[in-house]
């Protein structure tokens, strides 16, 4: 059996240290870039009892982390693992072509890694391990001792489904990991707490136990019920309990005395003008809103979902799952009985019948479908090749020779349709229904055009030169000429537009949340009141002019409890709204409470007490709960401050690292400290003291680029890690191991002393 690679290079290491950075000058102790010529990303910190530091991530990079290979960047991602003296000087590196799901370390310094393995040569399991081999891939564990060497490696499952997400020890060292995989594709022992799957093509919660050595699979269950569920943050408590925190889609998850146990997602909501507050529609159970349809029958709703088309016929008071795949759904407003539906995998299926039966019509490169209300049953069809007309009704189709094209618009009220199309992010349009195109103009990605009102039409830039070049673009005389929107906000996310049927330039954009510009999008505002869900993806018109909104069908957050020795479920609840919930990071205090950190899009989390910073974009969120040892709730609210994950110090304060994309002076009633560069987002890390709900302490971290913390650590020295991402070739240094950025997007290493 060959040996683990450990890849290390003294001389290279000498050309990337600077020793003229003096700690004298900066508040770190010592800060470091950490990575190659390629990209890193997704870093992990941990410490051990004697203050070294361990940083494990993904990365591009050929040569890194400090080998001798010849620098060079490659497409395949390995798994790295870094290990820092006190001083933070480099221990030893480590590189395994793997993909990281979780990294954890105990107090003696031995480092335990998870997450899934394609199998070949860029993994070897150890002798006697649990699982030597693989059949298409699996989850995998490995343990690393002090000085770098592989105790053991094993795989844990086959068939390309598992991957394991969270990794923990007990106090015997036994490792736990907990992950993601089909029932069929994992192992099982006979007193599993849950043995089977309703759904066996889902992606199933488990959890494993494997022994010390790593040659045992002491413990196996799954967890979760018929929908994907997919644990996020474990640990494992003195009394050797299994505390686990993840997300479901699930309606029958597993639940057991729970603070919460109704499913609250809302995915259809409408907008009233009169009293600008938006009422959800049709329950929790639609899925996915991808798009929204309607026809002359005004009570007739069509639904494209990540489940299948559904259609009401008592405006969205009940539903009816047509036999579809799930995609886009465009009916034909002359009549309905003619649909079409566009796949994730670009695939065209048409129904002359109502959705009943469906016929595929173009089996590749499908981008978007438009109703021709000219002709009963016609659809023009934008592909990856050409734009193509589909007749249901076996009518004349009318000749369009163009391609390939990725958005299209359609005008049908006058002699000829206008046609604008877009092809390789260049703005074309046919005045005679498609037989001749001429080019308008460059830089767009989709256009979006008003029946109501056809010489005014909106598109998106495909690129910008700087983060404050519009992204908005306006035609008033059907797209002869355009002039750029310089707006005073930019949607996070961008998924639709819509413009008012009334007005022209009034104006509806879809992402986090819903804007309105009623001045031609110069200006927004965020219509939040009654939108519980932000995550919008679809935006529509009905025939009486009322605006309606389609929400992504997030998952659940829960949080749960599981006896190792007993073999059972102590509690299981959710903790979510109605834009669903995302654990992140778990954590426990001193007298065993357990204190999750998440995110949300909802605006209906069951909170217990005030915000400690209020966000301006109530949606997207990031919220902390606290759980008594039982699992009664004591408490839950809303952070504001955009964290990703935490640790706690010796005074029992909580430490939040993140990054914001917004400048702000204050954080929670506290000055921010350092300053916000630009570059699209700067790290920050904020102290808390959850007994008042007060913010301690804030500080930005980062350079003129892009920054991002996504692991923190503290140890008993009483010394604050955080790693992570950036591409900031100013990014504040302190006696660093490696002084200059190499690559695309190097990782980054910060040690301090806790305020």
């Amino acid at each position: 059996m060959k040996k683990m690679r450990i890849q290390m290079s003294v001389t290279l290491l000498a050309t990337l240290v600077s020793a003229g950075a003096l700690r004298a000058q900066s508040p770190w102790t010592y800060a470091t870039y950490l990575g190659g010529v390629g990209s890193e990303s997704d870093l992990r910190v941990a410490t051990d009892r004697s203050g070294n530091t361990y940083v494990g991530g993904s990365t591009t990079s050929i040569g890194f982390p400090f080998t001798t290979e010849q620098l060079g960047w490659s497409s395949v991602q390995r798994t790295f693992l870094l290990k820092l003296g006190p001083s933070g000087r480099l221990v030893f590196a480590k590189t395994v072509e793997v993909s990281l799901g979780a990294m954890a370390v105990d107090p003696e310094g031995n480092s335990y890694l998870a997450g899934s393995a394609a199998g070949g040569r860029g993994f070897e399991t150890t002798p006697g391990s649990f699982q030597a081999t693989v059949n298409g891939g699996g989850a995998f564990v490995m343990k690393v001792d002090p000085e770098g060497k592989t105790v053991f490696s094993t795989y844990l499952g086959s068939r390309g489904s598992p991957r394991a997400t969270t990794v923990a020890f007990d106090a015997e060292r036994n490792v736990v990991t907990c992950g993601a995989g089909r029932a069929g594709d994992l192992p099982l022992t006979e007193d599993a707490i849950q043995k089977q799957s309703a759904q066996p093509n889902q992606p199933l919660g488990f959890c494993a136990v494997l022994s010390p050595d790593g040659s045992q699979l002491r413990f196996s269950t799954l967890f979760g019920g018929s929908g994907p569920t997919i644990p996020s943050a474990s640990l494992v408590d003195e009394s050797g309990d299994l505390i686990l925190a993840g997300a479901t889609t699930s309606a029958d998850f597993p639940l057991k005395a729970p603070v919460q146990s109704e499913d609250p997602r809302r995915m259809l909501f409408r907008f009233d003008r009169d009293d600008e507050t938006w009422s959800a529609v049709g329950g929790g159970l639609l899925g996915t809103v991808i798009s929204i349809g309607f026809t002359k029958t005004p009570d007739r709703i069509f639904l494209g979902t990540d489940t299948g088309a559904q259609v009401s016929e008592d405006g969205g008071g009940s539903w009816r799952r047509l036999p579809s795949l799930a995609g886009t759904v465009v009916a034909h407003p002359g009549n309905p009985n003619y649909m079409c539906t566009g796949t994730p995998s670009l695939q065209l299926y048409c129904s002359n019948n109502g959705g009943q039966q469906w016929q595929p019509v173009i089996l590749n490169g499908v981008r978007q479908a438009v109703a021709d209300p000219r002709i009963e049953g016609g659809f023009y069809v934008a592909t990856s090749s050409d734009l193509r007309y589909v007749s249901l009704a076996g009518a004349r189709a009318p000749r369009v020779s163009f391609g390939p094209v990725e958005s299209i618009a359609i005008d049908a009220s006058g002699e000829n349709t206008t046609i604008w199309a877009i092809s390789a992010n260049s703005l074309y349009r046919s005045q005679d229904g498609g037989v001749r195109f001429e080019r308008m103009g460059d830089n767009f990605s989709r256009i979006f055009a008003s029946p109501q009102f056809p010489r005014v039409l909106y598109g998106t830039r495909a690129s910008r030169p700087t983060a404050g070049h519009p992204w908005l673009a306006r035609s008033t005389d059907g797209g002869s000429t355009w002039t750029d929107i310089v707006t005073d906000i930019e949607p996070r996310l961008f998924w639709d537009l819509a413009i008012d049927p009334r007005s022209p330039a009034t104006l509806f954009v879809a992402g986090d949340g819903v804007y309105r510009s009623q001045d031609g999008g110069e200006s927004w505002t965020l219509i939040s009141a009654g939108l519980t869900n932000g995550y919008i993806r679809a935006l529509q018109f009905d025939p009486a002019g009322n605006l309606w909104a389609g929400a992504e069908a997030l998952y659940n957050g829960f949080v749960a409890r599981l006896n190792l020795k007993d073999r059972a479920i102590q509690f299981s609840t959710l903790l979510t709204g109605s834009g669903g919930s995302a654990p992140v990071s778990l954590q426990q205090d001193s007298s065993g409470r357990i204190l999750v950190l998440g995110r949300t899009f909802s605006t209906d989390l069951p909170v217990t007490t005030d915000a400690i910073h209020v966000s301006s974009n109530p949606y997207r969120q990031d919220f902390l709960a606290v759980l008594e040892a039982n699992g009664g709730l004591a408490q839950l609210r809303l952070i504001g401050l955009e964290g990703s994950a935490f640790a706690r110090d010796a005074l029992g304060r909580l430490h939040l690292a993140g990054a914001s994309r917004m400048n702000r002076e204050m954080a929670g009633g506290v000055r921010i400290g350092g300053s916000f560069r630009g570059g699209g987002s700067e790290g920050l890390w904020t102290v808390l003291d959850l007994e008042t709900g007060s913010v301690v302490q804030a500080t930005w971290l980062g350079g003129s680029g892009a920054d991002e913390i996504t692991g923190i650590a503290i140890g008993p020295d009483g010394m604050v890690r955080l790693a992570g991402t950036t591409s900031s070739d100013d990014f504040p240094t302190a006696d660093p191991l490696q002084a200059k950025r190499a690559g695309l997007a190097d990782g980054f290493l910060v040690v301090a002393p806790w305020p």
